[in-house]
């Protein structure tokens, strides 16, 4: 996770975009999916508190329902 921290970090620096997407969540990998969502949001904040404006997008909108 610290390399791609310090490698989005960079790319922002030199004024590069970053977008950022979540492994998909369906019925078989569900339980490691939610393993993982404190660690995805974790990067998605770290990344969002280096970049300006218009540099970070979140591909993330995933909610769980039912569970």
């Amino acid at each position: 996770m610290m390399s791609a921290s310090q490698t989005g970090a960079q790319h922002l620096a030199e004024g590069g975009q970053v977008v950022t997407a979540w492994i998909p969540v369906i019925e078989k990998n569900v339980e490691n999916w939610e393993l993982m969502v404190e660690i995805l949001t974790m990067l998605d904040e770290s990344i969002k508190r280096q970049a300006a404006a218009g540099q970070f997008y979140s591909a993330a909108g995933t909610k769980v329902q039912n569970g």
